[in-house]
């Protein structure tokens, strides 16, 4: 290879060379000193060899000779000990020590050690403190701190005579995707915004199917407890993590990792389902509602058709669906739903991200729902289920409350159109709740008058809409039971113990919605939704009057 272009493959992957060494080590001038190294060698490996396909994956292999043998020259080199670490007796570390080029090993080694027992080390041996003064700064016995001094000395004996090997989430950290929540968020958002870093997705992930220490999370990741101390407090404070005994977390997330043939065998199990549905259930939904007028509902344009889309996807997966489907106690003393200290009160999951199921995945049956909102100002509530039918793009950030009190003052003559509403019009426009035909603004959602209590607020709607609801048929309750008992069989073997009551639990409200739809349409029973319906289609507005 000719000079030019070998500099041109330096300059190019320098700072991926320093990135890479940065990664390997524990200080600035290790990272420095590695990355020269691999430098050098890939200069001169690039001058004597052409033809290379894969340009990145041959210079890495380059860099991790290199770092191989520089941790066997380090390792070759280290004869550092810290047996004359006196506990007992209030000197420094050694100058010899602190002049070695091994006291860069000894750090990396205190680094690994708990906060507390840091603490201590550093004020006994860094800072010349008394066994007397550190028991006094860090309100604990002097027993205690001695106790310290002698468990922190062995494990940093006992680290220094090995190498430090990341556990599998070092060598290949997963990611997540599919972050949300079953619940209500608050202020600082749901789980994708608390876990909105790698290091914070593979601590949860670490500690998923085995309670582990700080110290344990931290060698599964292959960095320092240092740097994941305050992730895993916050984690553990807001309720991702829950803390044991013996210092262990254990995480409160719902993580799904299925392997592609157990969503293939739910997949069929699904499908199974969707068809008794269609074939017992709809038609009861059919047949009770197709009067809706009398049972005081507002339907736009009186498409019935239109109806059933709201009616199918919330009649399954709801209360009503669980009290007939499975034991409506079941999480009933778990602590799954966390209270947390935001205001949120959710349970939360994810999924771990895999590129090969990825491709393969259908998107079509990406969901946002149920999504409810209750007003505090007015006597109207809402629900809602987002879908890849429908226009609404931003889920269940932009479903705000104020949207459906915007429309309860229209819907009862109390919100002209003026320079002073003109915003609120065009947010509801904006969310597919009012459009404008010829002119004229109509209310483009159904809306079910409910019942109000003494203090004016539209409580217990959902009660109210339930009793609507035709019971399901005993056959199917008894056919879709035994279904959903084999889905739980099939995805239990891969969430810890646990986990199983939470997966138990969505293995009875998970059904397809989005299946039920798809096999509805292709029967003729849906019609195909309007650009003007896609913008409203299943959302209810619930209230003590209906539009005029």
């Amino acid at each position: 290879m000719d000079k030019i272009f070998a500099d041109k493959m330096i300059e190019k992957f320098q700072k991926t060379f320093y990135g890479f060494a940065l990664s390997k080590t524990y200080t600035l001038e290790e990272a420095e000193e590695l990355a020269s190294r691999i430098v050098l060698e890939a200069y001169v490996t690039l001058l004597k060899v052409d033809d290379i396909c894969n340009w990145e994956g041959y210079l890495y292999r380059i860099a991790y000779g290199v770092y191989a043998r520089y941790v066997k020259e380090i390792k070759r080199n280290s004869n550092l000990t810290i047996d004359d670490m006196e506990i007992t007796s209030d000197v420094d570390l050694t100058k010899e020590i602190m002049q070695s080029e091994e006291y860069k090993l000894l750090k990396r080694e205190i680094s690994w050690l708990s906060r507390t027992q840091r603490e201590i080390i550093y004020m006994y041996y860094f800072e010349n403190k008394k066994i007397s003064f550190i028991s006094r700064s860090l309100n604990l016995p002097e027993g205690t701190v001695k106790w310290h001094l002698h468990d922190a000395k062995n494990l940093v004996k006992e680290g220094m005579e090995k190498m430090r090997n990341s556990g599998e989430l070092g060598i290949k950290p997963i990611r997540f995707c599919n972050m949300g929540h079953n619940g209500w968020a608050d202020d600082k958002g749901d789980t994708s915004d608390f876990l909105n870093t790698k290091l914070r997705q593979n601590i949860a992930y670490s500690a998923y199917f085995a309670a582990k220490t700080v110290a344990e999370i931290a060698a599964e990741l292959g960095v320092s407890p240092v740097y994941i101390e305050d992730e895993v407090d916050i984690l553990e404070e807001y309720g991702f993590l829950d803390k044991l005994s013996a210092n262990k977390y254990l995480t409160n997330i719902k993580i799904d990792n299925l392997p592609q043939k157990a969503l293939d065998e739910l997949n069929i199990i699904q499908k199974e389902i969707v068809g008794r549905i269609c074939d017992e259930y709809v038609p009861l939904l059919e047949s009770k509602f197709y009067d809706y007028q009398k049972l005081d509902i507002y339907v736009p344009d009186n498409d019935f058709r239109f109806l059933l889309w709201s009616l199918i996807t919330m009649s399954l997966g709801n209360k009503h669906w669980l009290n007939s489907f499975s034991d409506s106690s079941l999480l009933d003393g778990t602590h799954y739903r966390v209270k947390r200290k935001d205001g949120g009160d959710y349970i939360a999951h994810a999924s771990v991200y895999d590129a090969e199921k990825e491709l393969t995945a259908n998107v079509h049956y990406n969901v946002c729902g149920d999504m409810t909102r209750d007003s505090s100002h007015y006597p109207v509530a809402s629900w809602q289920f987002s879908t890849d039918y429908d226009l609404r793009e931003f889920g269940w950030r932009d479903n705000l409350t104020s949207d459906y009190e915007y429309l309860y003052l229209f819907m009862t003559g109390k919100m002209d159109k003026n320079e002073a509403t003109l915003e609120k019009f065009r947010r509801l426009y904006k969310r597919g709740l009012l459009i404008n035909k010829n002119g004229n603004d109509t209310i483009n959602v159904v809306v079910v008058k409910v019942c109000i209590d003494e203090n004016n607020k539209v409580n217990g709607w959902s009660n109210d809409v339930h009793k609507l609801l035709p019971a399901y048929p005993d056959s199917m309750i008894c056919y879709i039971k035994e279904k959903i008992h084999i889905m739980y069989e099939i995805e239990k073997r891969y969430y810890p113990k646990h986990m199983h009551k939470l997966v138990e639990y969505y293995s009875c409200m998970n059904i397809n919605k989005i299946m039920v739809l798809d096999e509805l349409l292709e029967r003729g029973i849906l019609k195909p939704l309007t650009e003007a319906q896609q913008k409203g289609v299943m959302t209810i507005a619930f209230s003590d009057a209906l539009p005029k």
